[in-house]
């Protein structure tokens, strides 16, 4: 577990879909790398990415950019089944299974959960400040 769900979710609601997909992609990636989940790097990659720019779509569609807290729960919320499509697929290959990849999905979801909890009051808070305004 680690807080970069939360950071992802953070990022797309700032800032839009394509440095959503951006952060996404490269933060999760990369943490992958210097962490020892290599294996997952492009799983993440791919993965994260998409998720990002989900979040950042969402969020930032009908010129919203962001304001809407309640869209951006939906946007996060939306975005946890790509993830874990992503994940699933990805983890289906490595493991040359369609079974296993089916264990790391309530850990995605606690994930994903926490993510939101972190990213929500960061996100109110921020777009409060005259940067985000």
């Amino acid at each position: 577990m680690h807080l970069g769900t939360g950071m992802l979710f953070v990022f797309s609601i700032l800032f839009g879909p394509k440095k959503g997909a951006i952060a996404g992609a490269y933060g999760m990636g990369l943490f992958d790398l210097v962490s020892g989940w290599t294996l997952w790097a492009t799983i993440s990659l791919i993965a994260r990415g998409l998720q990002g720019y989900v979040v950042g779509k969402i969020a930032w569609s009908n010129g919203r950019k962001g304001t809407s807290t309640t869209v951006n729960v939906i946007a996060m919320t939306v975005s946890i089944p790509v993830m874990l499509v992503g994940y699933y697929f990805g983890e289906s290959i490595i493991y040359k299974s369609w079974a296993v990849p089916l264990a790391s999905i309530p850990g995605n979801l606690v994930q994903s959960a926490v993510g939101i909890a972190i990213a929500i009051p960061v996100c109110v808070l921020l777009k409060k400040t005259t940067l985000f305004k």
